[in-house]
């Protein structure tokens, strides 16, 4: 008929299970609670634990009370799971005398850990190992440092001699001592560094020796680069035209501000070989150049110009010229006055044959002349004693004086 005839009453001893379950896990902390599928607490070890007051439930009792409606829905949802997220604790949950046909009336026993409790060995652990950590990295901090300052050292002093190398400190030795390959490594160093001072020395002695030979000519040299500047001159070049490194080759061998109209570097660019200018005058002196390629280890060219003065030669040869026309001149002036002195001579000469022909024609008619005056002055002395006629004598007379 439906209705009740009597109350069974069933002691589960249900504290004594939470006691048995509450000091099973005092070890870790936390609290075991048994609630009702409404959430109110039927156990608590800290709220309600007295068993035998299950009616007496208030709305403080509740689980919806002390969580989030979603963890406290969670819990009492009627599944079992575990709760990481949302609150300060892990809650693992389990549904008891649960069954589907009546899904109203079951319980649920949750243990809930606060985090802090349930990480505190994690945390010491971390700690621990951070302690373990650190000190492990002070260690190998100071023996990296150790082991770096046994390493850099000597890596630092490879550093140094090397830049003083490079600085031309080529008498720079390292003293290493270290006992393994760095050492060794030093040691080449120091051949490395003997054999760069030899052909270091090497060179600068073909370069002293290249350098007098260059001082010491007589011509002038100088190197051109194909910008047409000048890289280098000799002591000659600098006496001649001072120091224009530099310049433009133009500007300081011809004072010129443009380039030449023919340029050696673009003869010699086409192909063509030693290269051979007649004299320039430059500021009232002459030169004369010769300019040869100079291939530079780039594949650029640029050429190396030998300037000759030629001032005292072209000087000489001037004055050879003025005195050649000095001299001809007075040849000249002297075959002139050798021909004037020639016509001089000949009519001289001619004047002197006529009278040699005139000494000699009158040579030759003064003997008869000589003779006939002998004569008319006999016959005169002879007229005077005879008493010749007046007449007579006086043609006498006229014939005695021419005839003397």
């Amino acid at each position: 008929s439906g209705e009740s005839k009597g109350i069974l009453i069933v002691n589960l001893f249900a504290e004594s299970l939470f006691h048995i379950v509450s000091e099973s896990r005092a070890s870790i902390g936390g609290q075991t609670v048994l609630v009702s599928n409404e959430g109110f607490y039927l156990y608590h070890p800290n709220k309600k634990q007295n068993w035998n007051l299950l009616l007496a439930a208030r709305d403080i009792d509740n689980l919806y009370h002390d969580y989030p409606t979603e963890i406290a829905s969670q819990i009492v949802s009627g599944r079992s799971g575990t709760i990481l997220n949302g609150v300060d604790e892990i809650i693992s949950f389990a549904p008891l005398f649960y069954d589907q046909n009546q899904q109203d009336n079951f319980y649920v026993i949750f243990q809930a850990v606060p985090k802090k409790i349930l990480f505190a060995s994690v945390k010491h652990f971390k700690i621990l190992f951070g302690f373990f950590v650190s000190l492990v990295l002070i260690v190998s901090i100071g023996l990296g440092a150790l082991a770096a300052h046994h390493f850099t050292a000597p890596i630092k002093q490879l550093i140094q001699g090397s830049r003083r190398i490079g600085q031309g400190d080529f008498a720079h030795r390292l003293s290493i001592r270290t006992n393994d390959e760095i050492e060794e490594l030093a040691a080449h160093f120091n051949q490395m560094a003997c054999a760069i001072a030899e052909r270091e020395a090497e060179i600068q002695r073909h370069k002293d020796r290249l350098d007098a030979i260059l001082s010491n000519m007589g011509e002038g040299v100088a190197v051109i680069n194909q910008d047409c500047e000048i890289e280098f001159m000799n002591r000659t070049m600098l006496e001649l035209f001072g120091n224009r490194k530099g310049e433009k080759c133009y500007r300081a061998f011809l004072n010129a501000e443009v380039p030449c109209q023919i340029c050696a570097l673009n003869e010699l660019r086409r192909g063509k070989g030693i290269l051979k200018q007649a004299e320039v005058r430059v500021r009232e002196r002459y030169f004369e150049t010769i300019a040869s390629p100079l291939r530079n280890p780039d594949g650029t060219i640029a050429v190396i110009e030998i300037r000759r003065d030629v001032t005292a030669t072209k000087k000489l040869e001037e004055q050879i010229r003025s005195h050649a026309e000095e001299l001809e001149r007075k040849v000249e002036e002297r075959t002139r006055e050798l021909k004037i002195a020639h016509r001089q001579l000949v009519q001289s000469e001619k004047l002197a044959a006529i009278g040699r022909l005139a000494a000699g024609i009158a040579h030759e008619m003064n003997n008869p002349i000589c003779i006939i005056a002998s004569r008319i002055d006999y016959m005169m002395l002879k007229a005077r004693r005879r008493k010749l006629p007046q007449d007579i004598a006086a043609d006498l007379q006229v014939i005695h004086r021419h005839a003397h």
